[in-house]
């Protein structure tokens, strides 16, 4: 697992040694910014905030950040990911602009004190029904602008239920995983 393009083109992640942690695949990842990079609305990562939620290595995070992401908040709660996360940034030279946040997502309020952000990560743990709450958080929390993306990264059996302010963009299989992509049409 690497960083595919920016200022840590190249560089290798570290990941676990166990199957603890699920990192994102380079193929799953280069989709999926491309994806994003071709709408017409969200066009480039350039000075976007961007919150990881379920961080694990902290790959896609750093993948934008790599890219120009101005920010980058990263939450997990395993200390495992907390300690690779911390060790890939300084590895790529992006940790003076990042936050690591040791929490349960389950449990996290008040996220929206670290800002609005432009683009939510979500990669959790899957067919654990985490979406729902992921959703539900970015609205009551005010955690994503308008026009903001939310890429939530599940089981390829998940079907999401986005709420009717959200649009959808894509949905996207990739072997045992699928992309979801949906933006917030409306506060």
């Amino acid at each position: 697992m690497r960083i595919l393009t920016g200022i840590a083109k190249g560089i290798k992640l570290k990941t676990a040694n166990n199957n603890s942690i699920r990192p994102t695949t380079d193929r799953t990842k280069e989709s999926l910014f491309n994806i994003l990079e071709h709408n017409p609305i969200y066009k480039k990562i350039e000075k976007k905030r961007v919150l990881d939620l379920f961080s694990g290595t902290g790959s896609l995070g750093i993948e934008a950040l790599s890219r120009g992401a101005q920010y980058c908040v990263f939450v997990d709660n395993n200390n495992e990911s907390i300690a690779l996360i911390e060790e890939n940034l300084k590895a790529c030279n992006l940790y003076s602009k990042a936050k690591i946040i040791r929490k349960d997502v389950k449990s996290f309020r008040k996220m929206n004190s670290f800002g609005v952000f432009d683009i939510i990560f979500a990669d959790p743990p899957y067919n654990e029904n985490y979406s729902d709450l992921i959703i539900k958080l970015s609205i009551e929390e005010g955690l994503i602008k308008k026009n903001g993306f939310i890429v939530i990264e599940e089981s390829k059996n998940v079907s999401i239920n986005w709420p009717n302010n959200y649009e959808i963009i894509t949905e996207r299989v990739y072997a045992k995983t699928k992309i979801h992509i949906a933006m917030l049409k409306e506060v």
